[in-house]
């Protein structure tokens, strides 16, 4: 399968009954062939502007899991009519959200693109998600998610080199040294409700 095509399937299975694992499954083949899987998000730039910052791997990857359950609960049959507006202003938006550089532009990207002195919301005149695009960056916060699961587990490292190899983020993984300029699982989360007995609030957080 070539790779636009597996990032394709991986897009398709946000709006359809596809499993966490299999999600999790493409989206690591996705990230480790090195395809061009970052269309809209600038996972390289936001690794990059983030690296230096304190615990960056692991403040990154709780940025990337509550922004991928935003996403998908914009395409949730069952979402709470509170999902216009995310308050921008609580101690948890700051400390697990907001922290990690681009991480508002990523929730415009999903159609939060209008800010507030306490919040961020869909426009208005904006009935409905964009499902197609939310779908989209969906898949890649989940390809990017899993990328910095590697990155942790030192399977990835910051030059980005993989196994011992180079990896080319244009093409093929081969010996070429590479600039990098160039939830734990997908579940659906109930906005007024708990996942695995971790409560999720509108400020991003996980008790």
């Amino acid at each position: 399968m070539a790779g636009w095509e597996r990032k394709q399937q991986l897009v398709n299975s946000f709006d359809s009954s596809s499993s966490s694992e299999e999600q999790i499954r493409l989206a690591a083949l996705c990230f480790s062939e090195n395809i061009q899987c970052f269309e809209s998000i600038p996972f390289v730039t936001i690794i990059n502007s983030n690296k230096s910052q304190k615990d960056a791997m692991p403040m990154m990857l709780t940025a990337f899991d509550l922004l991928l359950k935003y996403a998908t609960n914009l395409l949730s049959p069952k979402r709470s009519p509170k999902w216009r507006a995310i308050p921008t202003t609580s101690g948890n938006f700051k400390a697990r959200i907001d922290c990690m550089n681009g991480a508002r532009d990523i929730l415009k990207l999903i159609g939060y693109c209008e800010e507030t002195p306490t919040s961020m919301k869909f426009p208005d005149n904006v009935l409905e998600p964009d499902r197609p695009k939310v779908s989209l960056i969906a898949a890649e916060l989940l390809i990017g998610k899993v990328g910095v699961e590697q990155m942790l587990r030192g399977q990835v490292d910051w030059n980005g080199s993989q196994n011992s190899q180079q990896m080319d983020w244009n093409g093929a993984q081969d010996s070429r040294q590479v600039d990098w300029n160039g939830a734990q699982d997908s579940r659906q989360v109930d906005w007024n409700g708990a996942q695995d007995s971790r409560q999720v609030d509108w400020n991003g957080a996980q008790d």
